[in-house]
């Protein structure tokens, strides 16, 4: 049973630009938000990778947790540069296994980004969600469930 996915998280924003030396910074939040976003992919990434979800009690329910979704960008005049980080833990309550939490992360560092205004924070938030939803059919969350 896929329980859903939560968004842990204190500060509810996605990310961060700021001109060179931190001039005029823009906080940007998602939306929709990162909740409305991943609930979905995570429930067709994990059909995809042979996963059955019913919406009845079952002998397991899983759940999501977003721990980490953060990017940060400094423009520079022609490039800039980015750090994003990622972390979604997984908890599996299983009447064979117990309880089991296992996480998934990402963390990316670009230098050299030509993007226009705002399109560089973007671009990252992009990759950062894609690198971590590419690494949950590699972690051992879907080794344990099937």
């Amino acid at each position: 049973m896929w329980k859903g996915i939560e968004d842990a998280r204190i500060y509810k924003d996605v990310g961060i630009q700021t001109k060179n030396k931190g001039e005029d910074p823009i906080v940007v939040e998602a939306d929709p938000t990162l909740v409305a976003i991943l609930e979905p992919a995570l429930k067709q990434l994990l059909t995809h990778c042979g996963l059955e979800f019913v919406t009845h009690q079952s002998g397991n329910v899983l759940s999501a947790t977003i721990e980490h979704f953060y990017a940060d960008v400094k423009k520079g005049f022609f490039t800039g540069k980015g750090k994003a980080e990622a972390q979604i833990n997984f908890t599996l309550i299983s009447s064979d296994l117990g309880m089991t939490s296992m996480g998934v992360g990402a963390s990316m560092d670009l230098k050299k980004m030509k993007r226009k205004d705002i399109k560089q924070l973007k671009m990252l938030l992009d990759d950062l969600l894609f690198q971590i939803l590419s690494q949950i059919p590699k972690s051992d969350l879907v080794t344990t469930l099937k």
